[in-house]
């Protein structure tokens, strides 16, 4: 069956993406403990080694109090957002001023044979 034979080679695949991620995210942990000091603010680092550029841009979250932010309407940008579940509670209210696409669908697989 040819279902049966994707699905097998999406867990397999699955499988191996994740041990490859946990892998890469091991190796940038090193790397990043060891360039941590040379890192400044959000300024991209780049190191040539033997012919290998790498570059690491530090990602910086900021948080805001969106109570407090309200007292300084100027200094924050307004973003107007929704779910999909949202757009459906409108009826179609705001059907000219949203778009709606579609995104690539999450796939999830589970092994009931699998004893783990």
């Amino acid at each position: 069956m040819e279902m049966i034979r994707l699905v097998r080679d999406l867990v397999e695949a699955k499988e191996k993406e994740s041990i490859a991620k946990e892998h890469r995210v091991s190796i940038e942990s090193e790397i990043y403990e060891l360039i941590e000091g040379q890192l400044i603010d959000d300024s991209t680092l780049k190191i040539e080694l033997e012919g290998f550029v790498l570059k690491v841009k530090p990602s910086l979250a900021v948080k805001v109090d969106q109570e407090a932010a309200a007292k300084y309407p100027g200094a924050f940008k307004i973003k107007y957002e929704m779910s999909y579940s949202q757009y459906k509670k409108t009826g179609g209210k705001v059907d000219d001023i949203v778009t709606i696409s579609s995104n690539k669908p999450s796939f999830t697989v589970e092994n009931k044979n699998d004893t783990n």
